[in-house]
């Protein structure tokens, strides 16, 4: 109701003061303002399409980008925003014939030359990567006078700005921690509190708005495509017994998004089984990697946290990352931190599994990725790491350019349901979070500490 509201204002106000107005101005001047009236018109209906499509927020920069064009109170609007400090006349800090030589082009250079040109400068000088923040203004301000228009239809359509919509869930392992019961049960179909180890994996990333889900399996894990299939046999005995509410739970699992298989046929390692799914990613195109062992308690799905860094650092990669204490760094990849933000890092290096005594720093690399299909560049090479497998951690460092390599820490409780304990902190953990159990639960836990 809230959107229906604020457009509707918006387009009444509109309309009544252009109708009153516009009879009395010139031509040239009415031919202004009517594009004033066009663009709040789009704003409006961005604002009231945002009510079904969310993700459509991300075209708030470039709505941004057409105020900085027209006009000189848009310009200031737009200022606001940019950061941008305009003339009170609107004429922009550098000339057109100033934007080709900051661009390093002679004038007359075509639309495609220019983009080329300022993506591969801003790779050499953005700040991230030792560059200059002033360095950085021009190129941003040569960009915006020779593009106009088609840096605004770039926005649109570029993978930075697209919701990520497809994740890889690598599920090929063994799972030999947990013998016997894996030798006939997959381990990512153990039950945490109602649910597989891998539902919980592929809820986080359906809330996230992820809608391909590409499971990575072996040749055994057949349980697993049944699980997430629907059942007409189960579903049409709960309908004869009149259990409505335990259909919906049987259907609910193969509503959560579409699910594409793949057999590793043998395991070599995380950075392989990635690779294995290259063929389902479509060039540069940003997608996901989710590890069902870390099951994560939190209100924001740790996923969405990790794109919500990617849209901030303009498409970067993006970590999940968790500190432990020093002594236990030899158990996971480490980060080596280049800057620190307000609440995430950028990456200058990655290392698998160091000696505490030489490590990096301590933030270690958990079972959350948002990366780039460019780093299948880098595994298609097959290049054997640490153990003597392909570790995706090698070929993440081939990310930290442009628009490099981020990570977070995340919000929320992570298990690691791939070990015995982290499996049962697990399970009375979410117990605690459920309401039908929780009181029972609690007792029971009072009572086993007397």
């Amino acid at each position: 109701m809230f959107y229906y509201i604020v457009a509707i204002i918006i387009l009444i106000a509109i309309l009544m003061y252009f109708f009153l107005e516009f009879i009395h101005l010139p031509n040239k001047i009415f031919k202004k303002y009517a594009k004033i009236a066009i663009l709040f018109i789009f704003i409006s209906i961005v604002i009231y399409l945002m009510r079904f499509f969310p993700a459509i927020i991300s075209t708030i920069p470039a709505i941004f980008l057409i105020l900085y064009r027209w006009g000189n109170i848009l310009k200031f609007i737009a200022s606001i925003f940019l950061k941008r400090n305009y003339s009170k006349q609107g004429n922009n800090s550098i000339t057109k014939k100033e934007a080709y030589q900051i661009l390093g082009l002679t004038e007359g250079a075509s639309k495609k030359e220019i983009l080329q040109s300022y993506q591969n400068l801003m790779k050499k000088n953005h700040p991230d990567l030792g560059g200059s923040d002033w360095i950085t203004k021009k190129l941003n301000e040569a960009r915006d006078i020779l593009l106009g228009w088609v840096f605004f239809i770039f926005l649109l359509t570029s993978p930075l700005m697209s919701p990520i919509k497809k994740a890889i869930f690598p599920i090929a392992g063994l799972g030999t921690r947990f013998l016997p019961a894996t030798k006939s049960i997959p381990k990512e179909m153990l039950i945490v509190l109602d649910r597989p180890v891998i539902e919980w994996a592929v809820i986080e990333a359906s809330k996230a708005g992820i809608e391909d889900m590409i499971f990575v399996i072996s040749s055994n894990k057949n349980s697993i495509i049944e699980h997430f299939d629907r059942s007409e046999i189960l579903e049409n005995a709960l309908k004869k017994k009149n259990k409505v509410d335990q259909i919906g739970l049987v259907q609910s699992q193969n509503q959560l998004g579409s699910f594409s298989f793949v057999i590793q046929d043998e395991p070599k390692g995380l950075g392989h089984a990635v690779w294995c799914a290259r063929k389902l990613i479509g060039t540069n195109e940003n997608f996901a990697v989710i590890l069902p062992d870390d099951i994560i308690l939190s209100k924001i799905p740790a996923i969405k946290q990790l794109m919500r860094v990617h849209l901030k650092t303009n498409g970067g990669s993006v970590l999940g990352l968790e500190s432990v204490p020093k002594k236990e760094v030899s158990k996971y990849g480490v980060i080596k931190i280049k800057k620190r933000y307000e609440n995430y890092f950028s990456i200058s290096n990655l290392v698998e599994k160091p000696i505490y005594s030489e490590a990096p720093s301590n933030l270690t690399v958990v079972g959350r990725y948002l990366l780039n299909s460019k780093v299948f560049d880098y595994l298609s090479l097959q290049k054997k790491g640490y153990g003597n497998e392909i570790q995706l951690t090698d070929s993440l460092v081939q990310l930290t350019d442009a628009p490099g390599l981020y990570g977070i820490e995340f919000n929320g409780k992570r298990f690691d349901c791939g070990s015995k304990f982290g499996f049962i902190e697990a399970n009375i953990n979410f117990g605690l979070n459920d309401g039908d159990i929780k009181s029972n639960l609690k007792g029971m836990l009072r009572k086993l500490w007397k």
